[in-house]
């Protein structure tokens, strides 16, 4: 979904519209309702007010898109919506050709894609790295203001690869995934500790969060944190676990 066109940019500088959109995803089954994608001012090679988001729809789930701005004005935009087929694993069954007296190739599959790689595909970030990543949109909107801690992560991959089935809740487990809970130090009295970053039961991803630096012998990606600085919060895996 993108606002990246030339409508939404309007005519000159004066009449443009400073997008920002935000996907909400409510479970049929228990209606809890999730944030599963956000972005503001990223990922638009047209001008630099315009976003994108990507994410990857799940059966059982209603989905509303939400189209704003940071700024207090509105205005009038247009928002692009494509679909893409989400990748298979593999072929379920193998691709067979019946014998010809002609026939001189065998028939050949597309490779399918597969995961990124943890932490060299991954990014952490306050915006959108560019357009050749997919990214989870890590926020709180119950997150209050002045500080507005969760507001601006972004937790990406490279598109180039399969989507790896992540999911971000700021209320709770997500049933059938295994989750890691996310937190920082309690400098606030308004501080909420039930974030948690979400794969699937049979995903190679085992990660840990660390409050106090990289774990040892594992892979880790540092979190970036204006909050509390003096902390180093780091996200790891051991790539050796078994499920």
């Amino acid at each position: 979904m993108s606002t990246c066109n030339e409508y939404t940019r309007g005519a000159n500088t004066s009449n443009y519209y400073d997008t920002r959109i935000r996907v909400f995803g409510t479970n049929t089954e228990n209606n809890e309702e999730e944030c599963v994608a956000g972005n503001d001012d990223a990922g638009c090679d047209l001008w630099s007010k315009g976003s994108t988001v990507q994410f990857q729809s799940v059966p059982g789930v209603l989905y509303a898109v939400y189209v704003d701005s940071s700024l207090e004005d509105g205005g009038k935009f247009e928002l692009e919506v494509s679909c893409t087929d989400a990748p298979s694993a593999a072929p379920t069954v193998s691709p067979t050709v019946s014998p010809t007296a002609t026939q001189t190739k065998k028939p050949t599959v597309s490779p399918t894609k597969t995961l990124p790689v943890f932490p060299d595909n991954f990014k952490w970030g306050f915006e959108v790295p560019s357009s050749d990543y997919a990214c989870l949109y890590i926020n709180d909107p119950y997150d209050l203001e002045p500080y507005d801690a969760w507001e601006y992560f972004y937790f990406c991959w490279e598109k180039r690869y399969q989507f790896p089935g992540m999911r971000w809740s700021y209320h709770s487990e997500i049933d059938n995934m295994r989750c890691v809970e996310v937190v920082e130090f309690p400098i606030f009295n308004d501080w909420r500790s039930d974030h948690y970053l979400c794969v699937p039961q049979d995903s190679p991803y085992h990660f840990q969060w660390s409050l106090m630096g990289f774990i040892e012998n594992e892979e880790c990606l540092q979190y970036p944190d204006y909050t509390t600085p003096a902390y180093e919060y780091y996200l790891c895996t051991n790539h050796t676990k078994t499920i």
